[in-house]
């Protein structure tokens, strides 16, 4: 039975309040004789002023008429920029920079150069390879036996990079993805969420909801290993009540 299980918020989600979700989830599973670490990633400066670098570069070239409310838009170029830029070995260098004009110009409305295309391109990639160094630093020093990563919109780029690096790392972990995205842009009935397991062979379970009672039973084993979606019909639709059961630990994290 796994005994040590990480736990991570990746960037990048606002910082204003500590992860609750992962929270919840190591006081639960603590009781239940689990070690449990989590990290809130957000809170290294390191990170934050990569991303205010990514958006210095590409504000430089966005037309002033065009920035509207640019830091709230420009989240979105981030968010999709860093979700193709895992995945661009899948087409030519020509092809992969096509992709992030596109995304920029489905955005802002205007066209970069290849060569600019290229400048951001290469400050997103600082940011992944800072982002690899800290995930096998935390892999060396826990070494878990399952890897688990709270999930939003914002930061489902770097999630996939976790999972896909673990695997790689440490092949015999277990890679587990929640959070708010699958009530979002991946809800289970909608039709990117087959493609998207159809190209995420590194992620081994899916837990849609809450997720206390469903991780508890797949650590138990009473989830077969080839099950890779995981929702509250699964367990009879149980519930965990409000009591002391579900409360959050946040001594993991840098409060201040």
């Amino acid at each position: 039975m796994p005994q040590t299980i990480l736990l991570i918020m990746p960037p990048f989600w606002d910082p204003l309040i500590a992860p609750q979700g992962i929270a919840h989830l190591k006081h639960f599973l603590q009781l239940h004789g689990y070690r449990v670490k989590t990290v809130d990633a957000n809170t290294i400066e390191e990170f934050k002023e990569m991303a205010n670098r990514y958006f210095d570069c590409l504000k430089q070239w966005v037309p002033p008429d065009r920035h509207g409310n640019f830091l709230n838009i420009g989240h979105d170029v981030l968010r999709n920029h860093m979700l193709v830029h895992i995945h661009r070995e899948r087409a030519s260098a020509e092809d992969y920079l096509e992709l992030v004009r596109l995304v920029v110009s489905r955005t802002f409305f205007f066209s970069l150069t290849p060569a600019q295309a290229q400048s951001l391109d290469d400050a997103l990639l600082q940011f992944y390879r800072r982002w690899e160094r800290y995930l096998l630093k935390l892999l060396d020093q826990i070494q878990p036996d399952v890897l688990g990563c709270s999930v939003v919109r914002d930061n489902i780029g770097p999630s996939l990079f976790a999972f896909r690096l673990a695997k790689h790392h440490a092949p015999g972990i277990m890679t587990v993805m929640g959070g708010s995205v699958f009530s979002d842009h991946l809800r289970v009935d909608s039709p990117n969420f087959q493609y998207f397991l159809d190209h995420i062979p590194y992620v081994d379970h899916c837990v849609v909801g809450e997720g206390q009672l469903l991780l508890l039973d797949l650590l138990q084993g009473k989830f077969p290993r080839s099950k890779r979606v995981l929702t509250r019909q699964d367990i009879g639709g149980r519930v965990l009540g409000f009591s002391t059961l579900n409360v959050p630990d946040l001594d993991d994290f840098d409060i201040q």
